[in-house]
Formats: structure tokens, sequence, C-alpha cells
């Protein structure tokens, strides 16, 4: 699991740098950053179970990314491009379309 969330494919490299996955480097970006989040909570948890508290406090730390595509005005999970939210937001819409 570690060695796998530690990887540079699949928009792994930005989300560990940004904290998110920018929508200029891939697409599916916020749907990508959920999921990579929710896996290292998962590590976190296999990580604490294993008492390698280490491992723990980096995953942990990195589960909480999916705060950095939240914004709070709108309620919606959103995705950014150069650092900004990507605008205009229609909620269930693709920005691909």
């Amino acid at each position: 699991m570690k060695h796998s969330a530690m990887l540079d494919h699949f928009g792994l490299k930005p989300y560990r740098e940004n904290g998110y996955i920018p929508a200029e480097d891939e697409a599916e970006s916020v749907s990508r950053t959920l999921e990579y989040a929710y896996d290292d909570w998962c590590i976190a948890q296999m990580a604490s179970a294993l008492g390698r508290e280490d491992d723990y406090e980096i995953f942990i730390k990195r589960a909480q990314s999916w705060k950095n595509i939240f914004d709070p005005s709108t309620g919606f999970m959103r995705a950014k491009m150069n650092g900004r939210w990507f605008a205009p937001l229609i909620p269930g819409r693709s920005i691909l379309r």
C-alpha cells in the first residue's frame, strides 16, 4: 500500500506536492483527489494497527487533502486550475464537456 501511494503516476505526484490534483494535470482531478485521500486514510489506519506511527502520521495528514478541493462557499467539491477554483461551477457537469 505504501509503495503504490508513493508512485508518480495517475496524478499522485501533483497530489503529494499540492495536496490535490490540479485539473490541468489530470482528468477527473476531483474524484481522484477524493479517492487518494480515502486511500491515504485507509493506509493510516493500517499503519496505526501495525504500530507504525511514522507512517500513520504521514498518511493521516495526506488523508486531509479532500479539504483542499472543498469550496465552503458553494458546499461542493470543486476542481482547481492554476491554483484557483475552476469556473463556472455547474453542479453535476464535468469540466471536460
